[in-house]
């Protein structure tokens, strides 16, 4: 600790004597208020409060520290910017005028913003100030907020001398933020900010947000988007995170090895955090998303229980964890139906009610609310607005609500089995892990019955090649004017996970570019086709041509009926379970 203060000390003598010259500049005038001469004292007393402030603005709370606020500089790893290729260590590397930092949720750019911050301060060219928008009063302006943040460390300023400071170009505005301001304040706001990129150009503004608020539509600044992480990020993160060399390689040796699931998943700071707790909680190398998701409940509401001993962080509402994890399924399985991933604060509340009494359990739907976003993170604010970490999230415990209803969830595979999968792509996938049993009889199994019923599939034989048609068409964009369609006749059931090993694999066979004299440009799928233009594969390839792709298509028959048949033992050796007699089956 008296390391940590000496540093501490040390830095802010730093900071005094960086920022004293553009404090000279920028407020000089101001301590001769009420006097004929300039006072140095209070200078310098003015800026060991300023250094306070920016030191205390690089201290924040993690997810992965819990309660405990820490140095940024201790977890942070240099943010990337698309399309600029050097690295970030200020401001002006991005550029020199105003602009807005544009990123998701969990991708940092608070974090950024304080970075920049502090960098700005240690530079010693300028004077910097960090501003949270949504600190900003109702009826407050921005230029009294910031001017009254000023007056904290220089007593005479007042809003009138914000003008004459603005104009010395001394000053850099750190705005985070921006989609945090209630909606009737935006275009108030937003009209002070370019007024003052028209009044003061060399005063420069950079504001953070996240995409498609308002913000970005103005003329007056440009917009600069975070770049997502790449392997060599998501290492740098864990080499903050994790000291032990033998956990902290097998990490990254997990991430390097892994699947798209995973890679999609760890695009940020906030999702890499989650990959690391997860493996701390479980000590277990995760390899999709399925596994990704199946502890984390339990890990994000305990965590602090690890760090802590005989500390349990208290609950906002009076629900257990079980309860808890309950409703946020139910949560996640209505607001999917809903076509909701992002939502109000109004949303929250009424689907998290309705939740309550369709569980009949009595709690302040708020509280729970503060649970859900505060204590597991696996929803935040953003903004005005609450949105889940990742899409993922939402599916998975979709997925996990409908393996916890018995009833409705044979109704839900048969419904699944017509246009019901339609966009439930992941669900369905993360059914098949969980779920594997009732997946397989009321889902797969029927489905690939009829798929070898309607194309005759057996050890020998097949129909699939009388489904294919060739249909030419004059396209001008594409490549020698030339496209071949293929296309399925009359086939009516499409559910994702099924349709779409007979999907991938025949378009492997048909795009072969080797195999064929001319380039095959889509392969699509259509329940009806124009017969006119439309031939049979049979009539347009040669003979030659014909016999590879019948004889690839009949390989494909053994990798259906080798499936059905894994499906039938599993299900089969569940029925016959030795244990079933006890349970009066």
């Amino acid at each position: 600790m008296l390391a940590e203060a000496a540093v501490a000390g040390l830095l802010g003598v730093n900071l005094i004597e960086n920022l004293k010259e553009p404090a000279k500049k920028a407020f000089g005038w101001v301590f001769e208020k009420g006097r004929n001469k300039y006072d140095e004292h209070k200078l310098k007393q003015a800026l060991g409060d300023l250094a306070d402030r920016i030191t205390k603005v690089t201290k924040v709370k993690t997810i992965y520290k819990g309660d405990d606020s820490i140095d940024l500089y201790g977890f942070y790893i240099p943010t990337r910017i698309e399309n600029i290729n050097t690295s970030i260590n200020f401001v002006t590397d991005i550029g020199k005028q105003s602009m807005v930092l544009e990123g998701t949720v969990g991708q940092g750019k608070s974090i950024f913003m304080r970075y920049l911050t502090s960098q700005e301060a240690r530079q010693g060219q300028r004077i910097p100030l960090f501003y949270e928008l949504r600190r900003l009063d109702d009826n407050d302006t921005l230029t009294n907020a910031l001017s009254k943040q000023i007056n904290n460390w220089i007593i005479e300023f007042e809003e009138s001398d914000f003008d004459r400071v603005a104009k010395t170009g001394k000053l850099v505005l750190f705005l985070d933020g921006f989609d945090e301001v209630p909606n009737d304040k935006v275009k108030k706001l937003l009209n002070e900010i370019e007024g003052w990129c028209e009044r003061y150009p060399n005063m420069q503004i950079i504001v953070s947000s996240r995409p498609d608020a308002d913000i970005q539509r103005s003329n007056y600044l440009k917009v600069f988007k975070l770049s997502e992480y790449r392997f060599y990020e998501q290492s740098l993160l864990i080499d903050k995170l994790v000291e032990d060399s033998e956990s902290n390689k097998l990490l990254k040796q997990a991430i390097k090895d892994s699947n798209t699931e995973i890679q999609d998943l760890l695009k940020t700071p906030l999702m890499v955090t989650l990959f690391v707790m997860n493996y701390r909680g479980s000590l277990e190398i995760l390899t999709n998303q399925h596994e990704f998701y199946k502890n984390l409940f339990t890990i994000l509401i305990s965590r602090h229980d690890k760090t802590k001993p005989g500390f349990r962080r208290e609950a906002n509402s009076g629900l257990n964890e079980v309860e808890l994890q309950e409703i946020f399924e139910e949560f996640c399985f209505i607001t999917f139906s809903m076509d909701i991933l992002v939502f109000d604060d109004s949303k929250a509340i009424e689907v998290i009610k309705e939740c309550l009494d369709n569980q009949n359990i009595r709690d302040n739907p708020r509280l729970v609310l503060r649970d859900l976003s505060r204590n597991l993170c696996l929803i935040l604010k953003d903004g005005l607005d609450y949105t889940f970490i990742h899409k993922s999230i939402q599916e998975f415990y979709y997925a996990s609500f409908v393996y916890n209803q018995p009833e409705m969830k044979i109704e839900f595979y048969e419904d699944c089995t017509f246009s019901f999968w339609q966009g439930k792509h992941n669900i369905i996938s993360f059914l098949e892990s969980m779920d594997t049993y009732y997946f397989y009889k009321n889902f797969a199994l029927p489905i690939f019955n009829d798929y070898i019923d309607k194309f005759s599939i057996n050890n020998e034989y097949n129909t699939l090649i009388d489904f294919l048609y060739y249909t030419k068409f004059d396209v001008a964009e594409m490549e020698e004017n030339i496209g071949i369609d293929f296309v399925f006749k009359d086939f009516y059931k499409r559910p994702y996970s099924y349709f779409n090993m007979l999907y991938r694999d025949i378009a492997m066979i048909l795009l072969s570019p080797e195999a064929y004299r001319e380039r095959i440009n889509t392969f699509s799928v259509a329940s009806n086709i124009d017969l006119e233009r439309s031939k049979k594969i049979k009539e347009v390839f040669s003979q030659e041509e014909y016999s590879k792709i019948l004889s690839s298509l009949q390989k494909l028959e053994k990798k259906i009926l080798e499936h059905r048949e894994y499906m039938l033992r599993f299900i089969d050796k569940k029925d016959s379970s030795k244990y079933r007699k006890y349970l009066n089956i």
